[in-house]
């Protein structure tokens, strides 16, 4: 580990923002319970109603999602340091319904805060930027849970 990188965490300090500056840290250390966190970040039912729905195009849906919410999230991170409000607000309503069609609710709702803190004209920035980092790391989760997945799909 290099002893010169240093990397904020947020308080309150939570094991879930912790697990994060590790994971970026440290090599890769997965376990059970990464797996039962992750499969939690996705409704299940919903989800399989789109496994089915889909058929064999899930695995471009997935990847279309993980590979456009990368761009949304740096967007929100730079429209979040501006202090933004409009643009905030108009990332965080576009991200909360394309994670619900991704089945991924609690990303959505964590969304629909961000949204609704970008309305309000007195919510701190501090306040933002902590949701910001949270939504961050729900994002990771679902991405991992949606890839897995499409790989048990595959299988």
């Amino acid at each position: 580990v290099d002893v010169k990188a240093v990397e904020p965490v947020l308080k309150p300090v939570t094991l879930a923002a912790m697990r994060a500056v590790l994971d970026r840290w440290l090599p890769d250390s997965g376990n059970a319970t990464d797996a039962v966190a992750e499969e939690a970040s996705l409704d299940t039912a919903q989800f399989e109603d789109l496994r089915r729905l889909m058929g064999p195009r899930l695995p471009q849906l997935v990847a279309a999602y993980t590979e456009d919410m990368p761009t949304q999230l740096a967007a929100l991170e730079a429209a979040i340091a501006a202090d933004d409000r409009e643009r905030i607000r108009q990332l965080a309503h576009l991200m909360k319904g394309s994670s619900a069609n991704a089945c991924a609710m609690t990303l959505s709702a964590m969304c629909a805060l961000i949204e609704q803190l970008a309305r309000a004209q007195n919510a701190d920035a501090t306040g933002l930027r902590a949701q910001f980092v949270r939504l961050n790391i729900e994002y990771r989760r679902v991405a991992r849970a949606l890839k897995a997945a499409v790989r048990e799909t595959a299988v």
